[in-house]
């Protein structure tokens, strides 16, 4: 029973790096697009 306990518990551990992988890459791709869109945005005479 301990050992499936334990089991469980590196599970949750690795998915929770993996969460917080992905979340760390869509925060990045976003801070990108949005550099992108400004410096397009800016590039724009008026």
């Amino acid at each position: 029973m301990s050992t499936l306990l334990i089991s469980l518990l590196c599970n949750i551990e690795a998915f929770e790096h993996i969460r917080a992988a992905v979340c760390a890459a869509r925060d990045y791709r976003r801070e990108l697009c949005d550099a992108v869109d400004g410096s397009a945005a800016s590039a724009i005479p008026l």
